[in-house]
């Protein structure tokens, strides 16, 4: 669920990302389908190139390759590559407008300096990544632990060395899957500002030989509706959540049925001034969200329980869950460098984070 400052794709691309790991060893050789005119206009501030007078393809190593795609109006696409950007190089299949405005964002990005900052540090600073690429029963290949993973532990970062312009191809063709799919998973995946490289954290501590996963569902779905979407991608889910028995899978369902419906139960105690009364649903919401181990949602519980906490007067307890809220952000990657860094506010969470936990 993306939040403001949070580098992330559309939630239509998040299904995709099980074609993003292609992992021989500890460097992955990966594809990336990007709308180039939307990351131009996101990053317009750091989209500048200084070309060397010295050199007739600079900032790229070759003379791009060119081809005019067929159709009634063929517009010109070009390769344009750099054999000296990260470890296996760097192509970008796009318009030669496209490729003068982004060079530099494309070719400066270091995807260390992004996920592996001294804010997000390596856990345990093995030189080699955690994991290995195995065979796991009745998944094919998956990703393993080799060491112990901590808590909120970045395990692996990747950069794109081919880009193909999303005017050119419609939808990724490469579906081939690394890291496996759970709906309690231990680890989630982060985009970086351009969306050229992305990370793997581990939502809990992860331990040696046990198998690393992501969600490819928004959290906190019933087991119908998780179903149904998996199914449209070829696969039943076998994860501990779907493999409950008959009764604690219902129960479960029950559970998660509340916590979706609790923000309409809000906003109409909330519009009919019982702002009491929506303080203790949403208290009741954030127990269920626990309880069913898919605490990121509560980020929007604690700033929901913040807004009105200041509704009612109750500065220190809006304080608290505000902290909270702040402090979960932090941990999941969801605040840029600098907010981490500002000294913490509420009126600065809740104004950076807009409409998100307010309702009415």
């Amino acid at each position: 669920m993306p939040f403001p400052n949070h580098p992330t794709l559309p939630p239509a691309t998040l299904p995709l990302l099980c074609a993003l790991f292609t992992l021989p060893s500890q460097t992955s050789a990966t594809t990336f389908l990007l709308p180039l005119p939307s990351l131009l206009t996101a990053h317009q501030h750091s989209l500048s190139t200084s070309p060397n007078p010295y050199s007739p393809h600079t900032p790229w190593s070759h003379a791009p390759i060119c081809h005019h795609a067929s159709g009634p109006s063929p517009a010109k696409y070009c390769a344009y590559t750099s054999n000296t950007t990260g470890a296996l190089g760097f192509t970008a299949i796009t318009t030669p407008a496209r490729a003068r405005s982004a060079a530099s964002a494309m070719l400066a990005e270091n995807p260390a300096g992004v996920f592996l900052s001294h804010l997000h540090g390596q856990g345990e600073g093995d030189a080699a990544w955690p994991f290995d690429v195995v065979a796991v029963p009745g998944k094919g290949m998956g990703v393993v632990a080799t060491r112990r993973i901590a808590r909120l532990e970045v395990l692996m970062v990747d950069r794109a060395v081919l880009v193909v312009d999303l005017d050119i191809e419609e939808e990724m063709r490469d579906r081939g899957k690394r890291i496996n799919h759970a709906c309690t998973p231990n680890a989630f995946v982060l985009f970086s500002p351009t969306g050229l490289s992305v990370a793997v954290k581990a939502y809990r501590d992860i331990e040696p030989g046990e198998e690393i996963t992501i969600s490819y569902l928004l959290l906190g779905q019933p087991h119908a509706s998780r179903s149904s979407t998996l199914a449209r991608w070829g696969f039943s889910c076998t994860c501990a959540l779907c493999a409950l028995d008959p009764a604690a899978r219902l129960a479960s369902d029950a559970r998660r049925e509340l916590i979706q419906q609790s923000a309409h139960r809000i906003l109409g105690l909330w519009r009919e001034g019982k702002v009491h009364d929506a303080i203790s649903l949403a208290k009741k919401s954030a127990e269920l969200i626990i309880e069913e181990d898919v605490w990121p949602l509560l980020t929007d519980e604690y700033a929901l329980l913040a807004r009105l906490s200041l509704a009612v007067g109750e500065r220190e307890e809006a304080e608290e869950y505000g902290r909270m809220c702040w402090e979960l952000l932090r941990d999941l990657g969801f605040l840029g460098e600098e907010e981490e860094e500002e000294e913490w506010s509420l009126e600065g969470l809740l104004e950076m984070l807009g409409g998100r936990g307010m309702y009415g």
